[in-house]
């Protein structure tokens, strides 16, 4: 079973890999920007508006 080891492997060298993106765009402020986006966009979707979402 040396090929599921290897995928098992990789999957977590990726999870690793996206781990350290999230926290690099974490700290230029992306996170929250994208979440910040996805609620006004959501709102306009449902014709909701929150005084929060307005930058």
């Amino acid at each position: 079973m040396p090929g599921k080891r290897n995928a098992h492997v990789e999957q977590e060298k990726r999870r690793s890999r996206l781990g350290l993106h999230f926290e690099r765009a974490r700290g230029w402020g992306a996170v929250e920007d994208a979440e910040r986006r996805h609620r006004a966009q959501k709102a306009a979707a449902t014709g909701e508006h929150s005084v929060h979402d307005v930058t």
